[in-house]
């Protein structure tokens, strides 16, 4: 998996590679979209509020005492 990421300040993109796993967190340092690469041809999503988001956090190891609540 391969990840491309811009900063605000105009530089180019960074580009990492060989991931297995990716967790973006907003503003706050709240994980709200984990994403897992299980082999070659699949890769899972969950975004902050997703039934099994929590379990995917602790499968990482992150999160373990964090609750998610999504405004809604």
């Amino acid at each position: 998996m391969k990840v491309r990421a811009q900063a605000n300040n105009f530089q180019p993109p960074q580009i990492v590679e060989d991931l297995r796993s990716v967790v973006i967190y907003d503003d706050f340092n709240n994980p709200i979209i984990v994403v897992q690469k299980l082999n070659q041809n699949n890769i899972i999503t969950y975004r902050a509020g997703d039934p099994q988001f929590d379990k995917a956090m602790k499968t990482l190891g992150i999160g373990l005492n964090a609750k998610v609540k999504v405004a809604g």
